[in-house]
């Protein structure tokens, strides 16, 4: 997998749930650029680390703040729990505009 050199601005540690956030969805963005510029291959290896990267915040106390990322990132990587999950977040009324553009995309929309 190439690195970006955006990555280095990124917190790859620390304390609390605001670095892994943050990485997480510079990775979501990077791979949001990789994808349109046709790279679907390095986009969907961006998406992967970024869910990776959220995996111990989605257990714990941060669940709430994660998962909508979570979700959209596994909408983008097309994986079967990704429906499931992102019609649970749109019953709680999260609509964020391109979320719920990835989720109509998806058919996960009513």
């Amino acid at each position: 997998m190439r690195r970006s050199p955006a990555l280095a601005l990124v917190p790859v540690g620390g304390e609390g749930v605001k670095p892994v956030l943050t990485r997480a969805s510079v990775l979501r963005t990077l791979g949001y650029a990789l994808a349109s510029g046709g790279d679907l291959d390095q986009a969907k290896e961006q998406w992967e680390e970024a869910l990776a990267s959220l995996g111990p915040l989605l257990s714990g106390s941060a669940a709430s703040e994660a998962e909508p990322l979570a979700v959209e990132l596994l909408l983008l990587l097309d994986r079967p729990e990704a429906a499931e999950r992102a019609l649970r977040l749109l019953d709680a009324g999260y609509r964020e505009p391109r979320f719920a553009r990835l989720a109509a995309e998806r058919g996960v929309l009513r």
